[in-house]
């Protein structure tokens, strides 16, 4: 169980990584195609790419199904539970991720990251509708990780409010919404198909909200703008979506714990600003290297058991514990309970009595009587 839930947590570490890497991408081609044809575009590469890698996964895991194939009811091998909680998870990622996109063409990067990584506060605020409490120790280690995430972004703008925080500020909560929703179908189901239908609706739906986008705003992009950016575009659909979603969904399925889960993910910021100065020669501050640090030491706090460390202490016996030194002291007070206790002692005659009266010259006539009457309810008695 705790090799697993160790995988699970690596793999929402790549997905952190790859997410991280993926803002500078992200910030790339959203410059130059409009935010839903950016989504709709990325969202149905990504479910392209996991249609080789169901038919591969059918075959060496051995579990009887196939993805595609006319023998199946429905052309395609989904249950009930996948269909439902990948249009609830694709849902919910398309309207985080349009918001997202929104926010980023009004509001400055640092202040976007910062606003982003809300999601570590709504994914407990989400559990509370489930009726599900989140240790001590995870609260504490969402605040600490919204302190480091605020020196990560070096409290951009002097800390003013512009109009895409609210867009920003809706998108941590609808990506808290959509972790607790993988939470929540994950359990029962192919991670890897529910991954492929979340991409699969978010595409889909995408599609109109282009249309529509594009008819009332009048925003239209030329195809030398998409071949400039396809290269980010590969990374967003190849990288982002079908290895990153994916191993969040895989990942959680493991990890079994939406809060630890979104704390692990929020290292994205850490890793983005890496990407940055690898990428794009971006040079951090020193607040933001402690920022960086805070994070860190948020994800590690998260992942401590404090609570069965204080319980074992607590019950931890003492040195003069006579259970240490060895008496058996367990066998002394019931002796001594069962010499005192009248129970005990009024319950011994009944038991001897008939053992007393059975060679009495009166009952001589009992061995020539049937031994199923009277000599077998003596004994019993």
């Amino acid at each position: 169980m705790q090799t697993k839930k160790t995988l699970g947590n690596l793999l929402l570490l790549m997905t952190a990584v790859i997410w991280g890497l993926a803002f500078t991408a992200q910030k790339i081609a959203g410059d130059r195609i409009p935010p839903f044809a950016l989504n709709g575009i990325r969202f149905l590469l990504g479910a392209f790419v996991l249609i080789p890698a169901l038919f591969v996964l059918d075959r060496t895991r051995g579990n009887g199904r196939v993805f595609l194939s006319p023998k199946n009811p429905h052309f395609i091998d989904l249950t009930k539970r996948e269909l439902l909680g990948g249009i609830a998870c694709g849902a919910a990622l398309l309207a985080a991720t349009i918001f997202q996109q929104f926010g980023l063409l009004k509001a400055s990067p640092g202040k976007a990251s910062f606003l982003t990584a809300l999601y570590m506060v709504f994914v407990p605020l989400w559990g509370l509708a489930r009726r599900k409490v989140a240790r001590p120790t995870v609260w504490v280690s969402v605040v600490i990780a919204l302190c480091g995430a605020y020196l990560l972004t070096g409290g951009d703008s002097g800390g003013a409010f512009v109009s895409g925080d609210l867009l920003l500020f809706a998108s941590a909560a609808l990506f808290g919404l959509h972790i607790t929703l993988v939470d929540v179908f994950s359990s029962g189901t192919d991670g890897v198909r529910l991954s492929f239908v979340q991409f699969a609706v978010a595409g889909v739906f995408a599609i109109p909200g282009a249309l529509i986008h594009g008819a009332v705003s009048q925003i239209s992009f030329a195809w030398a703008d998409l071949f400039a950016v396809i290269p980010h575009l590969l990374y967003l659909g190849i990288g982002s979506c079908g290895i990153g979603y994916t191993s969040q969904i895989v990942g959680q399925q493991l990890s079994g714990t939406p809060t630890v889960a979104s704390l692990i993910m929020s290292l994205e910021s850490v890793f983005g600003l890496l990407g940055g100065v690898l990428i794009l020669g971006d040079q951090p501050t020193s607040r933001q290297i402690a920022g960086c640090a805070v994070i860190l030491f948020a994800v590690i706090f998260s992942q401590l058991p404090l609570g069965d460390w204080l319980a074992r202490v607590r019950h931890r016996p003492t040195s003069a514990s006579p259970a240490v030194q060895g008496s058996a002291p367990a066998a002394d007070p019931l002796a001594g309970t069962a010499a005192d206790s009248p129970v005990t002692t009024d319950a011994t005659p009944l038991k001897t009595a008939p053992v007393a009266d059975a060679p009495s010259p009166d009952t001589a006539p009992v061995p020539d009587a049937e031994p199923s009457d009277g000599g077998d309810t003596g004994a019993d008695k």
